[in-house]
């Protein structure tokens, strides 16, 4: 029998306002869904997670399964996560099947270690849950068949592995989290164009919390062209984070911006100045704020954070109140 305190156990994910969305951290022992349209930084998020992870103990391990078959060396490394220790568990399966049935061993591996000591924190990404396919679509005798009913395949699939192998994500501890999407369907002229997401109600039933992204508006810096001309490039993008169905202590409803770039992923301490522009702490001017006489920057947030411990408390207690 697991007591309840064994479960309850967090993770800080280096973005606070996040943190606080969903209690105190990201919950260990518990699945998380991330969801969002494609390209709003879905894989970025999961990226800083993996970092953070890794800075923390070497002893912490990341099971990176990719279904997309879309993440490289060169953008890993480019975004700061290091490559070496997690090329090795970057694992691509052609079927739901084999994923679930490799993560319950993993699961299983995991549990097993604990029993024996093992305290290092354990991260298994499915990026992503829409991108899989099962045996059934894989027939080329039933392909047609079941092409228009992939979905509730998968779904059931999913609901099957979520019903049978919670609990053992719950013993292992495990940061699980599985990135999902909305597909559309192609030449619909009547209705919702939207298909419903894998893993369908089973996710949102097993599911502890879900976080839902969006891309707001994009960034732009300016540059010089081959023949000298001034032009603006796109660098990235601003992110909104939507916590919903959170069963983990926070709150649904909450709403946290962050800003991910191109070159180097997620900025985690545009979030602290995206929440207090928005808890109404600071006069606002465009990209800068005036917070308790101090002129802050959003490009600088982290600099000026690590210069002012003090104020940075100070912070800290204004963002938890605001989202208390």
């Amino acid at each position: 029998m697991i007591e309840l305190r064994t479960i309850r156990k967090w993770f800080p994910s280096g973005i606070y306002p996040l943190d606080l969305g969903f209690g105190k951290g990201m919950p260990l022992g518990h699945i998380i869904e991330l969801m969002g349209d494609e390209k709003v930084g879905k894989t970025a998020l999961l990226l800083h997670l993996v970092k953070q992870i890794y800075n923390h103990s070497k002893d912490n391990l990341v099971y990176y399964l990719e279904n997309e078959v879309t993440l490289y060396a060169d953008r890993v490394i480019q975004v700061g996560v290091d490559w070496e220790r997690l090329k090795d568990y970057i694992i691509e399966f052609n079927t739901l099947e084999e994923t679930f049935a490799f993560i319950e061993n993993v699961l299983k591996g995991v549990c097993l270690a604990r029993e024996q000591g093992y305290k290092g924190i354990v991260g298994i990404f499915l990026d992503t849950l829409t991108a899989g396919s099962n045996l059934r679509e894989s027939n080329p005798k039933k392909q047609v068949e079941y092409l228009k009913a992939h979905r509730a395949t998968n779904a059931a699939i999913c609901k099957e592995f979520f019903r049978r192998d919670n609990m053992l994500i719950a013993r292992a501890e495990a940061m699980f989290i599985v990135a999902n999407q909305v597909t559309y369907n192609v030449n619909c002229m009547f209705g919702d164009p939207r298909e419903s997401s894998g893993g369908g109600k089973g996710l949102a039933f097993f599911e502890s919390g879900k976080l839902d992204m969006t891309k707001k508006r994009k960034h732009f810096q300016k540059t010089k062209n081959r023949i000298g001309h001034e032009v603006e490039k796109e660098i990235g993008f601003q992110s909104q984070i939507l916590t919903k169905n959170i069963k983990t202590g926070g709150k649904n409803g909450r709403l946290i911006n962050i800003d991910v770039y191109y070159e180097t992923g997620v900025d985690p301490d545009s979030a602290i100045f995206y929440a207090l522009q928005e808890g109404k702490y600071t006069k606002t001017s465009g990209s800068q704020i005036l917070y308790e006489g101090k002129q802050l920057k959003r490009a600088e947030m982290k600099e000026f954070m690590d210069k002012n411990p003090q104020l940075t408390r100070k912070i800290k207690q204004d963002l938890e109140e605001y989202y208390r």
